[in-house]
Protein backbone atom coordinates (compact mmCIF):
# COMPACT_ATOMS: atom_id res chain seq x y z
CA UNK A 1 0.00 0.00 0.00
CA UNK A 2 1.33 3.42 -0.94
CA UNK A 3 1.50 5.97 1.83
CA UNK A 4 -1.18 8.62 1.07
CA UNK A 5 1.23 11.36 2.19
CA UNK A 6 3.62 10.31 -0.57
CA UNK A 7 0.83 10.45 -3.15
CA UNK A 8 -0.12 13.91 -1.86
CA UNK A 9 3.47 15.15 -2.25
CA UNK A 10 3.75 13.75 -5.77
CA UNK A 11 0.44 15.34 -6.73
CA UNK A 12 1.76 18.73 -5.68
CA UNK A 13 4.17 18.45 -8.61
CA UNK A 14 7.31 19.09 -6.59
CA UNK A 15 8.89 15.62 -6.57
CA UNK A 16 11.68 14.35 -8.78
CA UNK A 17 11.51 10.82 -10.19
CA UNK A 18 14.60 8.67 -10.62
CA UNK A 19 14.11 6.48 -13.69
CA UNK A 20 16.33 3.50 -14.39
CA UNK A 21 16.25 1.00 -17.22
CA UNK A 22 13.07 -0.86 -16.23
CA UNK A 23 10.59 1.18 -18.30
CA UNK A 24 12.84 1.05 -21.37
CA UNK A 25 13.42 -2.69 -20.97
CA UNK A 26 9.65 -3.13 -20.95
CA UNK A 27 9.65 -1.55 -24.43
CA UNK A 28 12.27 -4.01 -25.66
CA UNK A 29 15.48 -2.12 -25.08
CA UNK A 30 18.27 -4.41 -23.91
CA UNK A 31 18.97 -4.82 -20.22
CA UNK A 32 22.55 -4.28 -19.01
CA UNK A 33 23.11 -8.03 -19.16
CA UNK A 34 21.74 -8.32 -22.68
CA UNK A 35 23.76 -5.33 -23.82
CA UNK A 36 26.89 -6.80 -22.26
CA UNK A 37 26.30 -10.11 -24.06
CA UNK A 38 25.78 -8.29 -27.36
CA UNK A 39 28.95 -6.23 -26.87
CA UNK A 40 31.01 -9.36 -26.14
CA UNK A 41 29.64 -11.08 -29.24
CA UNK A 42 30.41 -7.98 -31.30
CA UNK A 43 33.95 -7.74 -29.96
CA UNK A 44 34.53 -11.44 -30.72
CA UNK A 45 33.22 -10.95 -34.26
CA UNK A 46 35.37 -7.94 -35.16
CA UNK A 47 38.67 -8.31 -33.28
CA UNK A 48 40.83 -10.98 -31.76
CA UNK A 49 39.71 -11.03 -28.14
CA UNK A 50 42.78 -10.82 -25.97
CA UNK A 51 41.20 -12.21 -22.81
CA UNK A 52 37.93 -14.12 -23.20
CA UNK A 53 38.13 -15.35 -19.60
CA UNK A 54 38.02 -11.78 -18.33
CA UNK A 55 34.85 -11.08 -20.30
CA UNK A 56 33.29 -14.24 -18.85
CA UNK A 57 34.29 -13.19 -15.33
CA UNK A 58 32.87 -9.67 -15.71
CA UNK A 59 29.65 -11.07 -17.17
CA UNK A 60 29.31 -13.68 -14.42
CA UNK A 61 29.97 -11.08 -11.71
CA UNK A 62 27.78 -8.50 -13.45
CA UNK A 63 30.53 -5.90 -13.35
CA UNK A 64 29.33 -4.32 -16.55
CA UNK A 65 31.40 -1.12 -16.34
CA UNK A 66 34.54 -3.29 -16.27
CA UNK A 67 33.25 -5.35 -19.20
CA UNK A 68 32.52 -2.20 -21.22
CA UNK A 69 35.98 -0.81 -20.41
CA UNK A 70 37.53 -4.04 -21.69
CA UNK A 71 35.44 -3.82 -24.86
CA UNK A 72 36.40 -0.18 -25.33
CA UNK A 73 40.06 -1.18 -25.18
CA UNK A 74 39.63 -4.19 -27.47
CA UNK A 75 37.62 -2.22 -30.05
CA UNK A 76 40.25 0.49 -30.17
CA UNK A 77 38.41 3.27 -28.40
CA UNK A 78 35.22 4.80 -27.18
CA UNK A 79 33.66 5.70 -30.53
CA UNK A 80 33.42 2.13 -31.92
CA UNK A 81 31.91 0.89 -28.65
CA UNK A 82 29.34 3.68 -28.45
CA UNK A 83 28.41 3.32 -32.13
CA UNK A 84 27.70 -0.35 -31.58
CA UNK A 85 25.65 0.37 -28.46
CA UNK A 86 23.71 3.10 -30.25
CA UNK A 87 22.70 0.56 -32.88
CA UNK A 88 21.30 -1.70 -30.16
CA UNK A 89 19.18 0.98 -28.51
CA UNK A 90 15.94 0.45 -30.38
CA UNK A 91 12.55 -0.22 -28.89
CA UNK A 92 10.46 -3.13 -30.04
CA UNK A 93 7.19 -1.75 -28.67
CA UNK A 94 5.70 1.72 -28.47
CA UNK A 95 3.70 1.52 -25.28
CA UNK A 96 4.44 0.22 -21.85
CA UNK A 97 2.69 0.42 -18.52
CA UNK A 98 5.71 1.75 -16.65
CA UNK A 99 6.13 4.82 -18.85
CA UNK A 100 2.38 5.42 -18.78
CA UNK A 101 2.45 5.52 -14.99
CA UNK A 102 5.62 7.61 -14.83
CA UNK A 103 4.42 10.21 -17.31
CA UNK A 104 0.94 10.61 -15.84
CA UNK A 105 2.16 11.57 -12.38
CA UNK A 106 2.97 15.28 -12.09
CA UNK A 107 6.69 14.97 -11.40
CA UNK A 108 8.58 18.24 -11.53
CA UNK A 109 11.70 16.64 -13.00
CA UNK A 110 13.01 13.26 -14.03
CA UNK A 111 16.52 12.05 -13.34
CA UNK A 112 17.42 9.13 -15.57
CA UNK A 113 20.38 6.85 -16.16
CA UNK A 114 19.07 5.83 -19.59
CA UNK A 115 20.83 6.66 -22.84
CA UNK A 116 17.62 6.42 -24.87
CA UNK A 117 15.15 9.28 -25.34
CA UNK A 118 12.01 7.33 -24.51
CA UNK A 119 11.14 9.39 -21.47
CA UNK A 120 11.06 12.67 -23.45
CA UNK A 121 9.16 11.00 -26.29
CA UNK A 122 6.62 9.40 -23.96
CA UNK A 123 6.05 12.73 -22.19
CA UNK A 124 5.72 14.59 -25.51
CA UNK A 125 3.16 12.04 -26.72
CA UNK A 126 0.99 13.20 -23.82
CA UNK A 127 1.78 16.86 -24.62
CA UNK A 128 4.14 17.33 -21.69
CA UNK A 129 7.30 18.99 -22.91
CA UNK A 130 10.47 18.87 -20.85
CA UNK A 131 13.94 20.24 -21.51
CA UNK A 132 16.75 17.71 -21.41
CA UNK A 133 19.99 18.34 -19.56
CA UNK A 134 23.12 16.24 -19.54
CA UNK A 135 25.54 15.47 -16.77
CA UNK A 136 27.97 18.34 -17.25
CA UNK A 137 28.71 20.50 -14.23
CA UNK A 138 27.00 23.51 -15.82
CA UNK A 139 23.85 21.42 -16.39
CA UNK A 140 23.82 20.01 -12.87
CA UNK A 141 24.39 23.44 -11.30
CA UNK A 142 21.07 24.65 -12.70
CA UNK A 143 19.02 22.05 -10.82
CA UNK A 144 17.41 23.18 -7.57
CA UNK A 145 14.35 22.43 -5.44
CA UNK A 146 12.19 24.66 -7.61
CA UNK A 147 13.26 23.14 -10.93
CA UNK A 148 10.48 22.09 -13.27
CA UNK A 149 10.04 20.27 -16.57
CA UNK A 150 13.56 18.89 -16.75
CA UNK A 151 14.89 15.51 -17.75
CA UNK A 152 18.42 15.10 -16.46
CA UNK A 153 20.45 12.37 -18.16
CA UNK A 154 22.81 11.39 -15.37
CA UNK A 155 24.86 9.11 -17.63
CA UNK A 156 24.58 11.60 -20.52
CA UNK A 157 23.55 10.27 -23.93
CA UNK A 158 25.35 8.82 -26.89
CA UNK A 159 25.26 12.15 -28.74
CA UNK A 160 27.81 13.40 -26.18
CA UNK A 161 30.41 10.60 -26.11
CA UNK A 162 32.88 12.45 -23.89
CA UNK A 163 30.23 12.77 -21.17
CA UNK A 164 28.87 9.21 -21.29
CA UNK A 165 29.16 7.24 -18.06
CA UNK A 166 29.47 3.59 -19.11
CA UNK A 167 32.86 2.11 -18.33
CA UNK A 168 34.73 1.67 -15.06
CA UNK A 169 37.12 4.33 -16.35
CA UNK A 170 34.17 6.75 -16.55
CA UNK A 171 33.16 6.01 -12.97
CA UNK A 172 36.77 6.51 -11.83
CA UNK A 173 36.79 9.87 -13.59
CA UNK A 174 33.69 10.87 -11.60
CA UNK A 175 35.23 9.76 -8.34
CA UNK A 176 38.02 12.33 -8.63
CA UNK A 177 35.76 15.31 -9.42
Amino acid sequence: MVDPRLVQEINRGRCFALVGSGPSCELGYPSWGELADDVVQHVQAVVAVRDAATYAKYRRERTYPDLFRQAEDDLGGRVPLLKFIEGRLRSKRRDGLLYKFLTRWPFACYLTTNFDNELAEQLAAQRYYFSTLGNRKDDLRTIHAGSERLIVKLHSDLAHPDDVILTSRDYQRLAVL
